[in-house]
C-alpha cells in the first residue's frame, strides 16, 4: 500500500543526487553507444567521484555517500582518490552495478530511466544535469583524482543536491509540478508529499511522521484544506491503521521467540503468555480498550494504549483488538486500505481477526493466548514451507528461526520486533536535502519554495 501512495520514494536512503546522477549516466552511456558491461563501467566511476567529492566537501544534512566506509579509508590512506581500483566491482560496491538497484524501481517510475537495461527517461532535463555535474565525466575518466581537484569540485558532492540545476529539475520532478505525460501515479506522489508538508507546517513537529498521523489518521480532513483537498488523505488513514496491526503482529511474533529457551513445549509459550495477559475472559478485555471514534473522526486510541507501559503482548492484543474494531468503523477508501482484499478474510488481516474475535468473546484469556500461539506457530510453519528451497549437497534450505523438533520448539534465531517502512521518514529525507522541506533546532518546517511547489497555504 505505501509503494502506491509513495511512488518513486526508495525505502532504504536519502541521497537524493543520485537520482539525478544515473539519470545523467545514462544519458552520457547512450550518447557514446556504451554496451551494458561499459556502462556500469562508467556508472562506477562516477559514484566514485560523486563519494569522493562528498567526502571532499560533507554536509550534516545531505550525510555520507553510498561507498563511505571503502572510499573515505582508502582516500585518507592514499592521498588521492584512486577511482581505478575503487571502481572494480568489489572495491567501492560489491555488484557490477555500484549502487543502482535500491534506486532502479524509483528511477523507472519517475521516468528517468527508460528501462532496467540503463537507458534514459524520457523526463530527464540534459541542459540542467550537465551544469549540475560541470566536471564529473573529466573527472570519472582519470585513474586517479587529486585533493585539489576534488575541493574545485563542490558541486559533485551530495551536498549540493539542492542546487539550481539539476536539483531544482529533480524537486519538480518529486513534486509532479509540470512533468512531461503525467500519469495518475505522479498525481498520488503529489498528494503524499503535499500531506507530508502540511504535516510539517501546521505542527512544526520534532517527529514528521508521528505528525503526519496525527494529520491524517485522527484530523478532520474535511477541515484541513490540505487533506480536504488531497484524495490519497483516505487511502493513508486506512493504511496508517494497518502498519498498526502489521507492527503488533511483528513484536508480539518477537516476543514469542524470545521466550522459547534451549527446547521449549509449545503448551509452556501457551502458559508465558497467558501470564503476560490480563485475567477475566477476552470480552473483558475487549470492554477495557479506549473509545475509538469521536463521531465520523477516529480517535487516537492506539497512542493511548502505548503510552500505558503495558506488557507487550497486552499492548499487541490491543493494537491488533483496535485494528479490528476500525475494519467496522472506516468507510469508502480509508476501510479498504485497512482490510486489504475483501473478498476473503486472510489470516491475520483485520477482518479476520474481527471474525476471530466474535467468536471468542466468553472465552478465557488463558484459551485466548493458547490459540494465538497456535495460530502465529502455524503462520510460521507455512510461510517458512513456502520459501523452503533444495541445496546443491542434497540438503533444504529453510528460513526459519522457530525449528520443531519431536513436538518441541527451538529458537535458532532471535526474529526482528520493529514494523515494516512506511517510505515517509525517506521521503521527507529527501525533500529536505532538495530543500522543500528544513529543520531548524530539530523542529520541520517547509521552506517558502516548497510552500510555492506544493501551492501550500503560507
Amino acid at each position: 500500500m505505501t509503494a502506491k501512495l509513495v511512488p518513486g520514494a526508495t525505502t532504504v536512503t536519502i541521497n537524493a543526487r543520485y537520482y539525478a546522477l544515473h539519470g545523467l549516466v545514462a544519458l552520457e552511456a547512450d550518447q557514446r553507444g556504451l554496451g551494458l558491461a561499459d556502462a556500469y563501467d562508467l556508472l562506477r566511476r562516477c559514484e566514485v567521484v560523486v563519494g569522493g567529492a562528498s567526502i571532499a566537501h560533507p554536509d550534516d544534512v545531505a550525510g555520507t555517500p553510498h561507498g563511505y566506509d571503502a572510499i573515505k579509508p582508502r582516500y585518507d590512506q592514499d592521498g588521492f582518490l584512486d577511482v581505478a581500483k575503487l571502481a572494480t566491482p568489489g572495491g567501492y560496491s560489491k555488484p557490477k552495478t555500484g549502487f543502482l538497484n535500491p534506486y532502479l524501481g524509483s528511477e523507472l517510475t519517475l521516468k528517468i530511466l527508460g528501462d532496467t537495461a540503463l537507458a534514459p527517461g524520457s523526463r530527464l532535463d540534459e541542459p540542467a544535469l550537465r551544469r549540475g555535474f560541470d566536471g564529473l565525466f573529466d573527472l570519472a575518466a582519470q585513474d586517479q583524482v587529486s585533493t585539489d581537484d576534488l575541493a574545485n569540485h563542490a558541486n559533485l558532492a551530495i551536498g549540493s543536491a539542492n542546487n539550481d540545476h539539476d536539483g531544482r529539475w529533480l524537486k519538480r520532478v518529486l513534486c509532479s509540478v509540470a512533468v512531461s505525460d503525467p500519469v495518475k501515479i505522479d498525481d498520488t506522489r503529489r498528494g503524499t508529499v503535499r500531506l507530508l508538508c502540511r504535516a510539517a507546517q501546521a505542527e512544526n513537529p520534532i517527529k514528521l511522521v508521528d505528525a503526519f498521523r496525527d494529520l491524517v489518521a485522527f484530523g478532520d480532513l474535511s477541515e484541513d484544506p490540505v487533506a480536504a483537498s488531497v484524495p490519497e488523505a483516505q487511502a493513508w488513514r486506512g493504511a496508517l491503521f494497518r502498519h498498526d496491526s502489521v507492527g503488533a503482529w511483528r513484536l508480539l511474533w518477537g516476543w514469542m521467540v524470545d521466550q522459547i529457551r534451549v527446547v521449549t513445549p509449545p503448551s509452556e509459550l501457551q502458559e508465558v503468555l497467558a501470564a503476560a495477559l490480563p485475567a477475566g475472559t477476552l470480552g473483558d478485555f475487549l470492554n477495557d480498550l479506549p473509545a475509538t471514534m469521536d463521531g465520523a473522526d477516529p480517535l487516537d486510541a492506539e497512542g493511548h494504549i502505548r503510552s500505558l507501559d503495558l506488557s507487550v503482548p497486552n499492548e499487541c492484543l490491543s493494537l491488533l483488538a483496535l485494528g479490528a474494531k476500525r475494519s467496522s468503523e472506516l468507510e469508502g477508501t480509508a476501510r479498504t486500505a485497512l482490510v486489504g482484499d475483501q473478498r476473503r478474510a486472510l489470516v491475520l488481516s483485520p477482518l479476520w481477526l474481527a471474525s476471530w474475535i466474535n467468536d471468542r468473546r466468553t472465552w478465557a484469556m488463558a484459551e485466548v493466548a493458547a490459540e494465538l500461539v497456535t495460530v502465529l506457530l502455524d503462520r510460521s510453519r507455512r510461510i517458512a514451507m513456502g520459501k523452503l528451497r533444495p541445496q546443491s549437497d542434497g540438503t533444504v534450505w529453510l528460513p526459519t528461526r522457530v525449528q520443531e523438533h519431536a513436538g518441541l520448539l527451538v529458537a535458532v534465531g532471535r526474529e526482528g520486533s520493529g514494523n515494516v517502512g512506511l517510505r515517509l521518514a525517506q521521503l521527507a529525507g529527501i525533500l529536505e536535502v532538495l530543500g522543500v522541506l528544513e529543520r531548524a533546532d530539530d523542529h520541520w518546517g517547509v521552506t517558502s519554495e516548497g510552500i510555492e511547489l506544493l501551492d501550500l497555504p503560507a
